[in-house]
């Protein structure tokens, strides 16, 4: 697992755990290339004309849209949305 910073930390210098996801790696990286993001209600939405994807089904990014973000029940600590929109805008989405 990563630790993701869902606003770039180079922008922000900020590591608050709130500015954070925990990803496996190839999540982490599309995640940095703006091909995924979540909306204000926690629902994964896909950047598709990005990216053609191949290979095995299973290893696609395609089924996890619009699916919630999910958290342990005994999490109390969760990212805001106005990083998820932050994260969004600087990746130019709409």
């Amino acid at each position: 697992m990563d630790a993701a910073h869902i606003e770039p930390f180079a922008e922000s210098q900020n590591d608050d755990i709130e500015k954070r996801l925990a990803l496996c790696k190839n999540a982490h990286w599309m995640f940095d290339e703006g091909l995924w993001s979540v909306r204000g209600d926690g629902r994964v939405v896909l950047a598709p004309q990005r990216f053609t994807e191949n290979g095995p089904e299973g290893l696609r990014l395609q089924p996890y849209a619009w699916r919630l973000l999910q958290f342990a029940e005994a999490v109390t600590l969760r990212p805001r949305s106005e990083y998820f929109t932050h994260h969004r805008a600087f990746h130019g989405w709409p």
